[in-house]
């Protein structure tokens, strides 16, 4: 008698456990699954939009980005100019705190005026978008990238725009490529990253500042700073700042 008590006690204390762990396994062949698996080379390059051309030469880097609350594929590749008139939509929504005469804003214009300034941009530099791999004809941030070198040979990344679509800021597109940017400057020998920022933008001081950016001096918002004055708002100036690769 004492036996049988036992063993169903021990059945009973199984039966518990089981209904206990069973959730918990299914939770994590579901978080694996999701996260973790892999599109080959051939889904991907079906799934992206644009020409043969640009499919051939993109630059492709996955990088995870927080996406609503999951951790979604952010794939940062080169830009096609056949994407143009998406850039340039996504890039003035983003500036658009910029237009006005308080709070953020400080000037009259778009950032983009027309479409053929993203098709310049994406033809003569390094142009960068990031799409998440699973909507990879929605552009959810870019990055345009140049290069200078200096009198010491020391080579120095800049760039301008970097924009965030707004429904996509918030939530890890932004540090995304910014992550993204500091690989491929440093792949491309640079030394440290040199930026400008509109004094009456203290959320992207405070921004960049949280991701390793330090203050190395102001400039005067004119034309030798590609600034127009004739679109500025109110006093502006530059915040140089500086990211050591």
């Amino acid at each position: 008698m004492i036996t049988v008590v036992t063993c169903s006690t021990h059945y009973s204390y199984y039966v518990t456990l089981s209904f206990f762990f069973f959730p918990f396994f299914l939770y994590l062949v579901f978080y694996f699954f999701f996260f973790f698996k892999q599109k080959t080379a051939y889904e991907m390059l079906r799934s992206l939009v644009g020409s043969e051309m640009c499919i051939r030469d993109r630059y492709q880097r996955r990088v995870r980005g927080n996406i609503g609350f999951l951790m979604a594929k952010v794939l940062v590749r080169r830009a096609c100019a056949e994407e143009a008139d998406r850039i340039f939509a996504m890039v003035n929504d983003a500036y658009a705190v910029e237009k006005g005469d308080s709070g953020l804003a400080f000037k009259t214009a778009d950032r983009y005026i027309e479409v053929g300034e993203v098709v310049r941009d994406v033809e003569e530099a390094e142009f960068l978008v990031a799409v998440d791999t699973e909507s990879p004809e929605e552009i959810l941030g870019c990055i345009n990238v140049s290069f200078t070198t200096e009198p010491d040979g020391a080579v120095v990344g800049h760039y301008g725009p970097f924009a965030v679509s707004p429904h996509a800021q918030g939530r890890g597109v932004g540090t995304a490529l910014l992550a993204h940017l500091n690989q491929f400057c440093t792949e491309k020998g640079a030394c440290r990253i040199d930026i400008e920022v509109v004094n009456w933008r203290t959320d992207l001081a405070s921004f960049y500042g949280k991701r390793g950016y330090q203050k190395v001096g102001e400039a005067p918002c004119d034309a030798a700073h590609n600034c127009d004055e004739s679109q500025v708002t109110r006093p502006s100036h530059f915040i140089l700042m500086s990211y050591q690769l």
